[in-house]
C-alpha cells in the first residue's frame, strides 16, 4: 500500500530537476507561456525535494566505501547543469515579471546546484584514488624499500598471475 506513494515521491525527487526546468522554461518546449507566479514556486518545490535526495546520496557516499560510480557522476552532473539552468531562468523570469518572493524559491535551486558540484568533485577524486595502480600497498613480506617497485599483490617471487578470462583476445 505504501509502495505507490513512495514510488511517486522517488520519481518526483529523481526527476525533479528535469520537471522543474521544463516548468520554468515551458514556452521553450512548445507549451503556452506559463505564469511565473506559479512555475517558480513549483520548480523550487521540486528542487527542495531533489536537494533532500542529493543530501542522502552525499551522506551515503561519505559514510560508505568510496567506489567509482558512473551513475552517481551522471546524477551529480545533471543536477548541477539543470540546477544552474533553472536558477538562471527562474531569476530572469522572477525579475522580469516582478514575482513576489522569487528569491526564496531559487534558494533550493542554488543549493542543489552547488552541492551537486561538490558531490561531482568528490566522485571524481574517488575515481582517481580507486584507479588501478594509484595507491600501491606494501607487501608485508618484503623489506620496506622494495614494496613500491612492484604492483600491488606482486613480488619478484610472486608475479601477477591473470586467469584466461581477464585477457583480451584479438
Amino acid at each position: 500500500m505504501w509502495a505507490v506513494p513512495l514510488g511517486l515521491v522517488a520519481a518526483a525527487a529523481y526527476g525533479g530537476p528535469v520537471w522543474a526546468c521544463t516548468t520554468v522554461l515551458g514556452a521553450r518546449f512548445g507549451r503556452a507561456d506559463p505564469d511565473p507566479r506559479i512555475t517558480i514556486p513549483v520548480a523550487g518545490g521540486f528542487f527542495a525535494l531533489s536537494l533532500v535526495l542529493l543530501v542522502v546520496h552525499v551522506v551515503r557516499f561519505l559514510g560508505g566505501p568510496r567506489s567509482r560510480s558512473l551513475a552517481a557522476e551522471g546524477f551529480a552532473f545533471s543536477y548541477a547543469a539543470l540546477g544552474l539552468l533553472t536558477l538562471l531562468a527562474a531569476a530572469r523570469r522572477g525579475m522580469r515579471d516582478d514575482v513576489a518572493h522569487w528569491q526564496l524559491w531559487v534558494v533550493p535551486m542554488a543549493a542543489a546546484a552547488a552541492l551537486s558540484v561538490v558531490f561531482l568533485w568528490l566522485l571524481v577524486r574517488a575515481k582517481h584514488r580507486c584507479s588501478p595502480g594509484a595507491e600501491a600497498r606494501p607487501d608485508p613480506a618484503l623489506p620496506p624499500g622494495r614494496a613500491q617497485a612492484f604492483p600491488p599483490g606482486t613480488t619478484p617471487d610472486r608475479p601477477l598471475v591473470r586467469d584466461r578470462t581477464s585477457r583480451r583476445t584479438p
